[in-house]
This record gives C-alpha cells, sequence and structure tokens, in this order.
C-alpha cells in the first residue's frame, strides 16, 4: 500500500434509487444479497482489522459510502458512527439524501465531509435517471444544515436528462454558499460497458458552459471553476485508483485499495486482505 489518506466503509444492497447508470449494475450479486444492510457492524467480516490497517497508516477519516445503495439505509449507521469515534475516527458520509431529513439524527454524528449526491432538480428528471419521481427537498437540506453549522458537496452525475439543470444547481449553490464547500459534475463511469455518446456529450457541454462562463483553476489535478463564489469542480475519471488515495473496506469483507468489486477484480494484486 502507498499513502492512504483515508478510509472508505462500502455497504452493500439494494437502494431507493435505480439510476441508470449506477456501478452497482456490476456488482449485482452482492447488491442482491440485501441482508448486509441489517447485519449488525460486528459481524462484518475483517471491519477491525480495516480500522487497525488505517490506524497503522495514521489515517483518521472513515466516510461511509456504497456503489450500490445509501449509508443512510444501514440499519446501525448511527451506532456505527459512535463506535468509529470511540476508535478514534472522524466519519463522514455519501448519500443520495432521500432519507436525510428523516435520519438528521445520523447526519448530527457526522464530523467530516458530507458529500450529497444530486440525481436532479425536477420530478422528470429524476424518474428518467432513477425510476423515482421523488425529488429530495434540497432546501429543505441546506437550511437543516445551515442551521447545525454543517457543510456538505454536492455532486452531479451528469448525463442527457440533467445536464440542463447544472446551472440551476450552481444558483442553488449561490443562495446557501456558506453551507455548499463545492459542487463536482461527474463523468459517467462504466468498467464493463461504454458510456452512451449522448451522455458523454452532455458532460461535455457542462464543462465549455464552465469554461464560457466562469475563471478556470486547476489544483491538485482537479479543474475548478470560480462560478460567483461557488466552487465547481469536474471530474473525468471517477472511481479509477489514480484519482483515490484510499483504503476500501467492502462489508463482505474485502479490504482493497481498489474502489469497486466486479467480476474479475476480486482477488486482484491490489487487494491487502480477503
Amino acid at each position: 500500500m502507498g499513502k492512504i489518506k483515508y478510509g472508505e466503509i462500502y455497504f452493500l444492497g439494494n437502494c431507493i434509487c435505480k439510476c441508470f447508470y449506477c456501478i452497482g449494475k456490476e456488482t449485482r450479486t452482492e447488491r442482491d444479497n440485501n441482508a448486509y444492510m441489517n447485519v449488525h457492524y460486528e459481524h462484518f467480516k475483517n471491519i477491525h482489522k480495516f480500522l487497525d490497517m488505517l490506524k497503522d497508516k495514521g489515517t483518521n477519516v472513515v466516510y461511509l459510502s456504497s456503489t450500490c445503495t445509501d449509508p443512510l439505509i444501514y440499519r446501525y449507521v448511527a451506532e456505527l458512527i459512535e463506535m468509529l469515534h470511540k476508535e478514534g475516527f472522524k466519519v463522514g458520509i455519501r448519500s443520495n439524501a432521500y432519507l436525510f431529513m428523516q435520519r438528521t439524527n445520523v447526519i448530527e454524528l457526522l464530523d467530516e465531509e458530507i458529500s450529497l449526491s444530486v440525481q436532479a432538480l425536477t420530478s422528470k428528471n429524476c424518474y428518467k435517471i432513477c425510476g423515482i419521481e421523488e425529488v429530495v427537498p434540497w432546501k429543505d437540506v441546506l437550511i437543516w444544515l445551515k442551521d447545525h453549522n454543517k457543510k456538505c458537496r454536492l455532486t452531479m452525475v451528469v448525463n442527457q436528462y440533467n445536464q440542463y439543470e447544472a446551472e440551476a444547481l450552481i444558483d442553488l449553490a449561490k443562495d446557501f454558499n456558506d453551507v455548499v464547500s463545492y459542487i463536482q459534475f461527474r463523468k459517467i463511469f462504466y468498467e464493463n460497458y461504454d458510456v452512451c455518446l449522448t451522455d458523454s456529450l452532455a458532460y461535455d457541454n457542462i464543462k465549455s458552459m464552465l469554461e464560457e462562463k466562469y475563471e478556470k483553476k486547476v489544483i491538485n489535478g482537479f479543474t475548478d471553476y470560480d462560478c460567483d463564489g461557488v466552487l465547481v469542480s469536474t471530474w473525468d475519471k471517477p472511481l479509477e485508483k489514480d484519482t483515490i488515495d484510499s483504503l476500501n473496506y467492502f462489508v463482505n469483507g474485502q479490504i482493497t485499495t481498489a474502489c469497486h468489486i466486479v467480476k474479475g477484480k476480486e482477488g486482484h494484486e491490489e487487494e491487502v486482505a480477503n
């Protein structure tokens, strides 16, 4: 292992959203085993080994994450966060925010980055992207964060449906620039599939819009834009190893420096524990 900046706990199970671009399509066997979401973390294989490895690396940050579900669905998520705190870790989360307002007791426990995925801002596009018409009440979420002195990162996986909502998302962030640390627009990524040309062009259109309207910066290899006080970044290669310095734990017991498990990846040379 090289330098490790943080650890990620990847949950495996079903999700509220059925996003057409979800990398979870490539982990179907593990995703459909929804039992992981109801198992107490003390029964997760290798979890304490994972935490000991992070301590040995001098890392004290853990993010709750997934490539196929949402950590807020996990039955014992509050207890897990409290355990991680007792072990000396700060804890952040990657969530689609659909359960945010129902799980504010969990959000209140977090003391690291809160990253929230925005599928779309309209019910029509939410349905096209993830199969449900409900839109996350983003203003309520951001007001709650403001009232509780917490900040968040907003991410959007750009596609043919939500590309025209990018500027509206930036405008929303401008109204809450003391809450939104930055926005990240991501390109769709698959390991075993080609990205639809229309979706790929949608991402290129967002980048072109940003370059035409806002000042461009390059920080730590990422392209950033100052959008009237809101920092916006673009990410062309999400989930590729050369862009991530993390040790990743999957609740089936796998510990690896790769950030997703699909057939052919299990047992690969970067895996550090079984």
